[in-house]
């Protein structure tokens, strides 16, 4: 399934006007063509070039219109003075990579974004929840202080075959890409900053169910738990207002389409960062079809939680297995 066209967003983020495109076929051309029906080429160019106040020079504004490697905010600049926003979806489709232009020297990383809903950006999605996305250093980090195992073994590899780059690990899974952070803010649809003000990305309540599972997985996998003793699964979520976190709400709903019965409590305040933590509950005991479904249907990739979900899972068969078999008189 693909993504919505994240470009415009994207153009609006680089305040610092340093992205540039690498495009198959640049339409800008054939936007430039057309403008010229109308306009003198020259003119026109000092008259684009003033207006939106681009500090550079006609020739270097030509290269981006006729090569195909291109300034991001030039391509909105001829977009907004044309009026023709069509040509977004043509440089969407045709983007091959992205890159942040370092002033101060060094070499450019080109960067290929994700333009299909994947399982690994799906996945990502909700292992982001116990995370970061920082805008000013284009920081962007999934953290999990009990178990670099799992940063090493699923987060890593989803860095490398999503954006193309191998983070750095040590009790989090980091990378800085200017480009990552504004595709994620984008798309994701997150403020910049730390997850107790991010709700559900609006389009994950429009896709599949099994869609709906892996990101399910990924949020699982960093901010739940297990309680094989109390037969109980839950994922928390801190919220900066005292009201029980949106994205659980959510969560709840995803897990009743799956046939899921869960609960939710809190919030709870959590003086040490003013915020409000609450949890959706899946009891497993009175409900052991509630055990069976998670673990069949959304599962787990942590390597710790996995052995306590194949407890509870275990254990919710044998009980239904023995509500279907009553001992004979």
């Amino acid at each position: 399934m693909k993504l919505f066209n994240y470009l415009p967003t994207i153009a609006e983020l680089d305040n610092k006007n340093q992205l540039k495109l690498k495009v198959r076929n640049n339409p800008l051309r054939k936007l430039w063509n057309q403008l010229k029906l109308t306009h003198s080429a020259e003119k026109l160019k000092f008259e684009i070039i003033n207006k939106y106040k681009l500090q550079i020079t006609t020739k270097t504004l030509e290269n981006y219109i006729y090569k195909n490697t291109l300034s991001l905010n030039v391509a909105k600049v001829l977009i907004d003075f044309s009026n023709s926003y069509e040509t977004w979806n043509e440089l969407f489709e045709d983007m091959e990579a992205i890159s942040f232009r370092n002033s101060e020297g060094g070499k450019t990383q080109w960067i290929t974004l994700p333009k299909e809903i994947t399982p690994d950006l799906l996945y990502f999605t909700g292992a982001l929840r116990d995370g970061n996305v920082n805008l000013t250093s284009g920081r962007v980090f999934i953290a999990q202080k009990s178990n670099k195992k799992w940063l090493h073994t699923k987060i890593k590899p989803i860095f490398q075959r999503l954006f193309g780059i191998t983070p750095t690990i040590d009790e989090k899974a980091i990378i800085y890409s200017f480009p990552v952070a504004y595709f994620l803010i984008a798309v994701l649809e997150h403020p910049p900053g730390k997850q107790n003000k991010w709700k559900t990305p609006s389009w994950i309540s429009g896709l599949s169910i099994n869609s709906k599972a892996l990101y399910m997985k990924g949020y699982f996998d960093a901010e739940g738990t297990t309680n094989p003793k109390r037969m109980k699964i839950s994922i928390s979520q801190s919220w900066y207002r005292n009201e029980i976190a949106p994205s659980l709400v959510d969560i709840k709903r995803f897990l009743n389409e799956i046939g899921i019965k869960s609960s939710l409590e809190g919030p709870y305040r959590r003086n040490k960062n003013w915020s409000f933590m609450s949890n959706v509950v899946v009891y497993c005991k009175e409900n052991p079809t509630n055990g069976i479904i998670f673990f069949e249907k959304i599962g787990c990739d942590h390597s710790d939680k996995i052995t306590s979900l194949i407890k509870i899972y275990n254990a919710c068969q044998s009980q239904l297995a023995d509500s279907h078999n009553p001992a004979q008189g």
